[in-house]
């Protein structure tokens, strides 16, 4: 054998032990593809520097809070005290001398205030259609015995029992390609498959009743792992 036809032939044989070494770390390769993520990339960022109180000064900052603080008393209709009144004067005049527009600070804050409500709900369509891995908290919607195969992801345990569900962009309608055995309510998983923003309305059973609310997106699972 030339010395060529040697290096040939070690540099298979390398590539081969490779394969062999990889498939039997990681047998299910495929999932590795997927790109993992968690659950904050579900919903739109908000920039820290989009509240305008970002680059306010400390002292700054407590002037606005004490603005803040009576304007939140007087879009609800309540009283203002005259301490507090007297804070809010002294507040708006300490702004005003760092030539900072109060009102306009208002505005920009009620503006930011909307945008954090909007986050709540809002999907990413830029995730439609990817392959995604993500972990989170099994809550059956279709299953017999322990044998399940639609569910929903949550983040958290407790989620959508007996409290306020999360944010549609926290929530996710599991469809998994192969029935899936769990250990019980809130089985932490992992779930791999193709993710989409279809939105929906999702029903679950409980003791006392049954719950209704909006599910942000759609995962159709390849794979279904406890976590």
């Amino acid at each position: 054998m030339t010395r060529n036809n040697r290096i040939r032939a070690a540099v298979m044989k390398s590539h081969f032990l490779v394969a062999v070494f990889a498939g039997l770390m990681f047998p299910s390769w495929p999932a590795f593809a997927a790109e993992q993520i968690g659950w904050r990339d579900l919903g739109v960022t908000i920039r820290p520097s989009e509240d305008p109180s970002y680059r306010l000064k400390p002292d700054q900052k407590n002037s606005f809070m004490d603005v803040l603080r009576v304007a939140a008393l007087r879009r609800q209709g309540r009283a203002v005290d005259e301490k507090l009144a007297a804070r809010d004067a002294e507040a708006r005049q300490s702004l005003d001398a760092s030539g900072l527009d109060v009102d306009r600070l208002l505005e920009q804050e009620a503006a930011f205030r909307k945008k954090i409500a909007l986050q709540r709900s809002t999907v990413r369509m830029d995730l439609d259609g990817r392959e995604v891995r993500i972990p989170g908290y099994l809550l059956p919607l279709e299953f017999e015995g322990t044998s399940i195969r639609e569910f929903l992801l949550v983040p958290y345990v407790g989620a959508c029992i007996h409290t306020p569900p999360p944010p549609a962009n926290q929530i996710i309608h599991v469809k998994a390609d192969e029935a899936f055995s769990a250990q019980g309510l809130f089985t932490p998983v992992w779930v791999t498959g193709k993710l989409s923003t279809d939105g929906s309305k999702q029903s679950v059973g409980l003791s006392d009743g049954t719950s209704t609310f909006d599910v942000g997106y759609v995962l159709n699972a390849s794979s279904v792992r406890i976590y």
